[in-house]
């Protein structure tokens, strides 16, 4: 993610919707499934406010394995249980999801 071109622009296209959708109760999380400490703090600092950044530096949490992260980018939608309504879905099929939740 952090020296991730393809995830950069699905960050941004991710924000764009977060605009679009800003009357509804959305939020952003991304999770880094790298290595390096110092370059996630960095990116994270650079990056927009209100947003969630997880990294799992001692990979205890599980999440990697439950949510499948294997490659990066990878997008799930969420209730707000945290249940997945869709998994490794597109940017744009998230848009056309949105309006129907």
């Amino acid at each position: 993610l952090v020296n991730c071109e393809q995830c950069r622009t699905v960050i941004d296209q991710l924000q764009k919707i977060k605009d679009d959708f800003g009357y509804r109760d959305i939020s952003v999380t991304l999770v880094y499934t790298g290595d390096d400490q110092k370059a996630w703090k960095d990116f994270v600092r650079k990056m927009p406010y209100g947003w969630r950044y997880l990294m799992d530096a001692k990979k205890t949490s599980g999440m990697m394995q439950f949510y499948d992260l294997e490659y990066v980018p990878h997008i799930y939608l969420l209730d707000p249980y945290d249940t997945v309504i869709a998994k490794d879905i597109s940017v744009d099929n998230l848009a056309r999801i949105l309006p129907y939740l």
